[in-house]
């Protein structure tokens, strides 16, 4: 999968579909809570890391390139998300981007083919890591386990995010 990810764009598209997506949210809500599942997870951080140089207002070489779009997001746009849920994290497509994302809730499979537990917490030191048991990467037969995760999990990071913390 990772040969095919190189000769295509790196997700620059779909990175940039999310934050048209981001942006246009920025509009209407007060709060944005992004969530990726396998690749949709690399376009969440791809998308976190681009926002949060535009916040920074500097631009990493290796995001310079990663929109196509001829409108940037607002940087209030970063300070709208108030937090991340990853599913299975392919760390391993993330060779030149070393962004920690705040607020983020990862989940891994212990069974995982594709993503390996020991990467995902190798990679995600500030995130919030739960390990499925018995979980592959296609969490068959665990959705329910998921939504109790994000269930019992999420309304950690929206208690730290209004408190100011």
């Amino acid at each position: 999968a990772s040969d095919v990810y190189k000769r295509q764009d790196q997700g620059r598209g779909e990175v940039d579909d999310l934050l048209t997506v981001i942006e246009w949210a920025s509009d209407g809500y007060q709060c944005i809570y992004l969530a990726g599942y396998s690749f949709g997870a690399i376009m969440v951080i791809k998308a976190l890391a681009h926002l949060e140089a535009l916040a920074q207002q500097t631009t990493p070489a290796h995001l310079s390139q990663l929109t196509q779009g001829e409108q940037e997001p607002q940087k209030s746009d970063r300070q709208l998300i108030k937090a991340s849920v990853l599913v299975a994290p392919p760390v391993q497509m993330l060779e030149t981007i070393s962004y920690q994302p705040d607020n983020c809730l990862v989940i891994v499979g212990d069974e995982d083919q594709i993503v390996t537990q020991e990467s995902v917490k190798a990679y995600f030191t500030e995130a919030l890591v739960k390990i499925v048991p018995d979980a592959d990467h296609f969490f068959q037969a665990e959705a329910s386990v998921i939504v109790d995760l994000i269930g019992s999990n999420l309304p950690l990071f929206s208690e730290s995010t209004t408190n100011g913390a």
